[in-house]
């Protein structure tokens, strides 16, 4: 049982801002975030040993993405050796939550365990043959791991995963925010072409008189002139940090949630959304099963009958959710329900 002295660190990459640590604090969970800087950019042929290994590699053994193997291989000596520095400057841990387990490697494990004494491992996004190969190496440092998909629990089944859930946490000064007459979106472009929905969508919004909020990060190579939309889409190449997101979506009467087509579970959007009391437009198949759905709330989109709902769907009364049903889905509770469990 977690007791209230117990020091938790929770490590990730970049995603989870400090708002998310002060708000454990707030609920008397002795919690440290340990980020990462980005790693330099890794120049290829750095040294002859890696020329002669990316020519067997390509040429032998036909492995033509080694080129990702050697710039991987960079990152994670990277995060082992801010994991050091980190560590010099910390007592031991009693629990640690290490976010997407398969980006690091043996000697980052073999040093974390050093100074932390439980240590647990979540895969919060969909898992692929290269994520469990990289997984499958570390799994024995885990005392478990919790997966996101429940589809990677049979397709991978020797990492023995447990099913896991996204979460929301509190940031007091988001809630307060006053709502305005807005719909709002910020993502990825993605291969599926989210701006090509979106754009479908712009015209019920323009019907009842919403004000516009889209923003798109373009990470996938698309032609200028392909771009959908640019009157009421904008479009960057730089990511914005977690909280620009989360403060966009507090002030919103509607948002969206384009899930990929590889992800049934729900994102952390399903969650947030009822915690700042946001109408929320999704694309996922399976929020009909989620246990709070209401239809009030969320509207599912597949076709183009669908799209048809939109403005009976906007003029609907939000019905808000008690804090005892938001409870299960608070990352206090969820990450107390992890090590636990």
């Amino acid at each position: 049982m977690i007791k209230k002295q117990d020091r938790i660190l929770i490590i990730d990459l970049c995603v989870l801002p400090k708002e998310c640590i002060n708000f454990l604090h707030s609920k008397e969970i002795n919690a440290t975030l340990l980020q990462f800087s980005t790693p330099k950019e890794h120049v290829y042929g750095s040294s002859l040993f890696e020329r002669i290994e990316n020519i067997f590699q390509r040429i032998v053994l036909r492995n033509k993405n080694f080129s990702y193997t050697l710039k991987y291989r960079a990152h994670k000596k990277h995060y082992v050796s801010e994991l050091k520095k980190f560590l010099k400057h910390h007592k031991c841990f009693d629990y640690c939550l290490i976010i997407r387990p398969d980006t690091f490697d043996i000697a980052f494990f073999k040093t974390l365990q050093k100074k932390t004494k439980y240590n647990i491992g979540y895969m919060w996004d969909a898992m692929n043959d290269y994520k469990y190969s990289e997984l499958i190496k570390t799994k024995k440092f885990l005392k478990k791991i919790l997966v996101f998909e429940e589809t990677d629990l049979v397709k991978y089944p020797q990492i023995n995963g447990i099913k896991g859930s996204n979460f929301f946490y509190e940031i007091p000064s988001f809630k307060g925010l006053k709502k305005e007459n807005l719909v709002s979106y910020i993502g990825h472009i993605t291969t599926e072409r989210r701006d090509i929905l979106i754009d479908q969508m712009i015209p019920y919004f323009l019907s009842q008189n919403l004000n516009l909020d889209f923003q798109l990060v373009i990470n996938v190579n698309t032609e200028n002139s392909e771009i959908k939309n640019k009157n009421w889409i904008q479009y960057s190449k730089i990511r914005k940090p977690y909280t620009h997101y989360l403060k966009m979506m507090a002030k919103s009467k509607v948002s969206l949630d384009l899930s990929p087509s590889y992800h049934e579970e729900f994102s952390f959007r399903v969650y947030e959304s009822m915690y700042y009391e946001t109408k929320l437009i999704t694309t996922n198949k399976k929020i009909l099963q989620f246990p709070l759905y209401r239809k009030e709330n969320f509207l599912l989109i597949e076709n183009q009958d669908d799209l048809e709902k939109i403005p009976e769907f906007i003029k609907e009364k939000y019905t808000p959710y008690s804090e005892e049903e938001l409870a299960p889905y608070r990352f206090d509770n969820w990450l107390i329900n992890a090590f636990e469990s």
